[in-house]
């Protein structure tokens, strides 16, 4: 329900940027690309999509909370007119592939309006590429709040110090993003950790997902960062909104060495969630992506959950066990790891 009344509200907002609204110049209008040139970025899910545009590309990347880039897409940038209205478009997309390399021509159509300091996002809404119309908002990376957390999360110590200094709140985050702690920690920058500590950063502060910072740092390999926090009075067992503790959190995102640290130090390998266990977890994220070493990271998580006791006998609410869901999901050797 939020969701759908955030929607009418954009939409609703969208209607008065497309109707003439004071500052709205005509396609073509020099200021107007002035205005959109720039970085722009928006927090979505466990994603950091970042916009790039200049007076004629726009490139479009997508990483994970962690800083790891997951797609990136190049185009042409026109100021054109769509159905009367007065809009920037994206053509002549290319998927670029990080993994890989080299990059596919891609049918991605992009559209953005400007309003004030806000960049909208818009699929399906002049054009049918997408059933369900899509309307997101980009803001600019230069707001203070958004230096913050930009700078922990990329091991910036002296902006850092900078912005703490300006008056930034160091618990500050913005719409759907982690705290500077949480990003610091998860990169391993433990001055900067250390820095915001020492500037009022709380260590349980919730975020996204009610994530504390513990529990984003236990979705890394920064084994470091988590001793910091914990030692700082983390609370082990702290949860997300979906009821799951840090041993979740490694298992999810595959962190075999973090998931070893916390179990080293007294944490369960059997709590449930839902039904399921950690076990469950590092299986279920088993993928025949061609990606081996990603995969042997989850394997190794089963290892260690077994080494330090996990119950391979527990059932999900599906009635499966670890074992057994492996065998359905096509892991014949980890389905032998437990017993099956």
């Amino acid at each position: 329900m939020q969701r759908r009344h955030s929607l009418y509200l954009i939409t609703g907002c969208l209607a008065l940027v497309i109707s003439g609204i004071p500052g709205w110049a005509p396609a073509g209008d020099t200021d107007l690309a002035t205005k959109v040139t720039g970085e722009w970025i928006r927090y979505e899910h466990d994603q950091i999509h970042i916009a790039r545009i200049d007076e004629r590309t726009h490139t479009l990347e997508t990483y994970s909370q962690y800083g790891d880039l997951w797609r990136k897409f190049s185009g042409d940038l026109e100021l054109a007119t769509k159905d009367g209205n007065k809009l920037y478009t994206v053509s002549n997309h290319k998927r670029l592939h990080p993994s890989r390399g080299g990059s596919v021509p891609s049918q991605f159509i992009a559209s953005y309006i400007l309003h004030a300091n806000q960049l909208f996002f818009i699929r399906g809404v002049f054009d049918k590429t997408v059933e369900q119309p899509q309307i997101h908002e980009f803001r600019k990376t230069d707001a203070p709040d958004d230096q913050l957390l930009i700078a922990a999360r990329s091991g910036n110590l002296e902006t850092v110090a900078k912005l703490l200094d300006a008056g930034v709140k160091a618990d500050t985050t913005v719409p759907h993003s982690y705290t500077a702690l949480a990003y610091a920690a998860a990169g391993g920058h433990l001055q900067i950790m250390k820095m915001l500590l020492k500037n009022g950063a709380q260590i349980e502060t919730q975020a996204r997902f009610n994530k504390t910072p513990l529990l984003h740092a236990a979705g890394s390999n920064q084994v470091a960062a988590c001793k910091l926090l914990v030692e700082k009075g983390a609370n082990l067992e702290a949860v997300n909104r979906g009821g799951r503790n840090c041993v979740f959190e490694t298992c999810f995102w595959g962190q075999p060495e973090t998931l070893a640290y916390f179990l080293s130090i007294g944490c369960d390998p059997n709590p449930t969630s839902n039904g399921s266990t950690p076990l469950h977890h590092a299986v279920a994220r088993l993928r025949h992506n061609g990606n081996q070493q990603v995969y042997d990271r989850y394997v190794d998580c089963v290892r260690i959950l077994l080494k330090h006791g996990a119950d391979k006998s527990k059932k999900n609410n599906s009635g499966k066990t670890a074992g057994e869901l492996a065998v359905e999901r096509g892991h014949p050797s980890v389905a032998e790891l437990l017993g099956e």
